[in-house]
Parts: structure tokens; sequence; C-alpha cells
């Protein structure tokens, strides 16, 4: 347990480890109010949400981000990711198809209009196939 994970449970004797563990778990942190990481004061320390706490640390510039709100995105896309409720956005080709009219002999550029959708979709078609 981290020094000030440990400092924050002193100073709420009605959670235990276990408790705090679960939280952090669910997406907490603690954060440090002031901003130094060696002031583990009881007062500077407060139970926070991540994108909350990643949100301070843009805003405040010491994890500067020229895009935060592109930070946010990531931290909840990743997080749905580990839960294994997000896959990414489904193919816009069938790919075996794309990848038989291109074996077949016609160009990209004729699959892409039969298939009605942009060249680029049929190269990436004909790479993951």
């Amino acid at each position: 347990m981290e020094s000030h994970h440990a400092a924050w449970l002193a100073a709420h004797p009605g959670r235990d480890e276990a408790w705090l563990q679960a939280r952090i778990a669910d997406g907490f942190s603690v954060h440090h109010v002031d901003g130094d990481h060696g002031n583990d004061a009881p007062g500077n320390l407060v139970l926070i949400e991540h994108t909350d706490h990643l949100r301070l640390h843009c805003i405040g510039g010491r994890g500067l981000s020229r895009h935060p709100m592109k930070d946010l995105q990531r931290v909840g896309i990743d997080r749905a990711k580990a839960a294994g409720k997000y896959k990414g956005r489904k193919p816009s080709v069938d790919r075996s198809h794309a990848r038989a009219l291109v074996e077949g002999g016609l160009s990209m550029t004729d699959a892409a209009r039969r298939l009605g959708v942009s060249r680029t979709s049929v190269y990436r078609a004909m790479a993951a196939a």
C-alpha cells in the first residue's frame, strides 16, 4: 500500500484497506490537494474519481495536456476495454468480400465502388484479411 493511501485510511477510521483497494479498482484515486506528493497530511488527501484526478492535473498544468478531453476519452475507453465492453467500431466492409473482389481482378478503386465504401476501407480490409 502506498504511503498516501495509508495516511488517507488513518484519517478515515470507518474504512479499511480492502474498501480503499475496491474503490481504486472502481476508478478512484487519492489526490494530493497541494500537488506535493511528500505531503501526506490528512487535510491534503482526497478520494476522487480518476477522470476528475486527470482533469485536475491537466488543468493545473502539472500533467499538461493539449487535449484534456481526448485524455479523458482514452481513460474511459481503456476502462471499458478492461471490462470487456469496448470492442471498437465495426468494419465498414466485409473483409472476405473485399479480398475476393480484388483477388478476382478488380482494382482497389473498382472494388470500393462496388462495395460502396472508400478505397481506404478496401486497403484496410486487405491488410487485415
